[in-house]
């Protein structure tokens, strides 16, 4: 089953903690901080050179920060897991979400885990829920004393529905990836590159004779910087999750409940089990590697035994992703797609005229 990864979460004590707003905040009036001194110490004539040092020190803080958020801010809570649930809450990249934010453009929903109703606290969930230890505090990220609230979410549209009829719930929260974050990231590079060698022919602005042709160079080379640096915003901006990435019959999107407290879909999901510390502190499946509709709700749980129901499931999708399965469907034999008697061929060394059955 395809499903798209941008991501990739560490191991607890290799966690260095998160860069801080206040210090790109910091990073920004400090380079148009040296851009006006380098101009009024020279005169203008080292401007080009301090113009692009500034911009370089933002870019490479900009690097660093985007790869901590790709590699750096998942903290691994032991591989795959599989839980079935219903969907209180959908969070898709939004256009109204401010410029930078949509960078992350991952498209996310919120689980409640059988067989609680809506309304359940965290508490609740984790000590009566079908795998409720998904959302609770675990041993690896309290060691090393990293927050943790835990995740709800309304399990309608309050703003529609009214809060008293949409109550607050706790969650697993999971998340189909977008590449808007690892887009982004991917033109930085190129960004630092083209300052490195603007700084370098600014530096040269006051060398006689050919001093103009290095400054020439400089100042195009920050035009082609600026410019590449709105087309990083530009192109990440237009990535975004999708259900259809995992599963082409979820289509664009998944649902909850309307104001009458029905029509949420009821979904198998597997995926990586991390802590995310950008947030207050949660667990989630992060990447989605696998989703299924599996019903819809109608005010109650349809299964008398959540358990079995979960183990169906999720058993099925570990045997569909089995070292044994997956060697087995890449033989030559299993690689038609028409039917096996049209398109499909015969083991080596095979004596059986017989149509090959997948």
């Amino acid at each position: 089953m395809p499903y798209r990864q941008y991501t990739q979460c560490i191991n607890a004590h290799s966690f260095r903690g998160s860069p801080i707003i206040e210090a790109v905040a910091a990073a920004l009036f400090v380079s148009l901080l040296a851009i006006v001194t380098i101009i009024l110490a020279t005169g203008g004539l080292a401007g080009l050179a301090g113009g692009a040092a500034a911009a370089l020190g933002v870019v490479t803080g900009l690097l660093s920060f985007c790869h901590w958020w790709l590699y750096g801010r998942l903290v691994c809570l032991g591989g795959d897991r599989c839980a079935i649930g219903m969907i209180i809450s959908v969070e898709p990249p939004s256009a109204k979400t401010p410029t930078f934010q949509r960078l992350d453009s991952d498209y996310s929903f919120n689980l409640l885990l059988p067989p609680l109703l809506p309304g359940a606290s965290q508490a609740d969930v984790i000590a009566q829920g079908v795998d409720g230890n998904l959302i609770a505090e675990q041993p690896a990220t309290s060691q090393i004393l990293l927050d943790f609230k835990g995740e709800s979410a309304r399990t309608c549209d309050a703003e529609k529905c009214g809060e008293t009829n949409c109550p607050d719930t706790a969650a697993l929260h999971c998340e189909f990836e977008g590449a808007g974050m690892y887009i982004f990231y991917q033109w930085l590079k190129v960004i630092f590159g083209i300052l490195i060698v603007g700084t370098i022919a600014g530096a040269l602005c006051l060398i006689p004779i050919i001093g103009w042709i290095a400054c020439a160079i400089a100042a195009a080379l920050l035009v082609v910087a600026a410019a590449a640096f709105i087309a990083a915003i530009v192109h990440g901006n237009l990535d975004a999750g999708s259900p259809s990435d995992v599963d082409p019959s979820l289509g664009g999107e998944m649902h909850q409940n309307d104001c009458s407290g029905v029509g949420a879909d009821l979904v198998v999901v597997s995926g990586e089990w991390v802590y995310d510390s950008l947030h207050e502190g949660w667990n989630e499946i992060h990447p989605i590697r696998h989703c299924q509709r599996i019903g819809t709700w109608t005010g109650f749980w349809p299964w008398t035994d959540p358990q079995a129901e979960r183990d169906k499931w999720c058993g099925a999708i570990a045997s569909a992703g089995s070292p044994l399965t997956v060697d087995n469907q890449r033989k030559p034999e299993n690689q038609w797609t028409v039917h096996p008697s049209v398109d499909g061929c015969k083991p080596e060394g095979s004596d059986d005229d017989s149509p090959i059955i997948k």
